[in-house]
């Protein structure tokens, strides 16, 4: 059987350690306690996630991810296709057929960002280095 890797979202391991922190403020050892049963909880779903229909859907939400671009390449009702923060973007066919998601798992955030300035033009804002100003100098005569 396929094991899986779960991914659990930063905000949601800040919460975690935070209920720790709280349970074990409560009552010494209740906060490691469960953070036990969460990592139990969390083997149990990447070894056998069709136990948990949901999270199984989930699992096979994503082909590629860059969350800190809100960038994602993932698999969808009619195939695969791009989510750029909450657009959706087509991918372009190659070849007069639809990628492969084996073969999308290999694209780079920068050859998704030009997929993505083609259809959204605009959207992908290149980052450069600001021109500082010099200072005026004064002409002596």
């Amino acid at each position: 059987m396929k094991k899986y890797k779960l991914f659990i979202n930063k905000f949601a391991e800040k919460d975690l350690e935070n209920s720790s922190k709280y349970y074990n403020e409560q009552q010494e050892g209740l906060g490691n306690a469960f953070l036990l049963e969460i990592k139990a909880v969390i083997f149990r779903i990447e070894n056998n996630p069709y136990q948990f229909p949901k999270i199984e859907k989930e699992a096979n939400r994503y082909i590629k991810r860059w969350e800190d671009e809100k960038i994602a390449i993932e698999n969808g009702r009619w195939g695969p296709f791009i989510r750029f923060k909450r657009k959706s973007v087509k991918l372009p066919k190659v070849d007069g057929k639809k990628p492969d998601p084996e073969e999308l798992k290999n694209y780079t955030l920068e050859q998704v960002q030009e997929i993505i300035e083609a259809e959204i033009p605009g959207s992908i804002k290149k980052k450069t280095a600001k021109k500082t100003k010099k200072a005026p100098t004064k002409n002596k005569k």
